[in-house]
């Protein structure tokens, strides 16, 4: 099993806890030392800060939506086998799916951000997969 990352917002919590403790430890060292250990300091803490929260939002993920991974690389793999999958991460948890983006790399094709197709796998014995419209998944702020 690849590594589940989960596609969270950082616009809430998580990025002005980053901030405020960042700019805390940032005084404190530029009080007992110098600007350029702060500024070091205080980058380091926000980057330690972001790390730390998407480790712990991808432990969390459930057990039974590691397993339907496997379930959507497959259809995707099946659909479109020219690409290479780079990452998969859980978009979505509703009440009878998961909601997965599957990031790909095609051949001479480049792009920022990654190409990515969306796929939701129900939560049956006998799960189905379903391709999703990228208009309605896509993450905001990204074009």
């Amino acid at each position: 099993m690849r590594w589940l990352e989960t596609e969270i917002d950082m616009s809430g919590r998580p990025l002005v806890l980053c901030t405020l403790l960042g700019l805390g430890v940032g005084l404190t060292v530029y009080y007992l030392s110098n600007f350029l250990n702060a500024l070091l300091s205080g980058i380091l803490t926000v980057v330690f800060i972001s790390v730390l929260s998407d480790y712990l939002s991808s432990w969390r993920v459930p057990t039974e939506a590691r397993i339907l991974a496997e379930k959507a690389i497959f259809a995707f793999c099946e659909s479109y086998p020219d690409f290479r999958v780079r990452s998969v991460a859980l978009r979505a948890i509703e009440v009878d799916r998961f909601v997965y983006s599957i990031r790909y790399d095609a051949q001479n094709h480049t792009s920022r951000p990654g190409l990515r197709r969306y796929f939701a796998v129900t939560r049956e014995t006998d799960p189905s997969v379903v391709e999703l419209d990228q208009r309605d998944w896509w993450p905001r702020g990204l074009k």
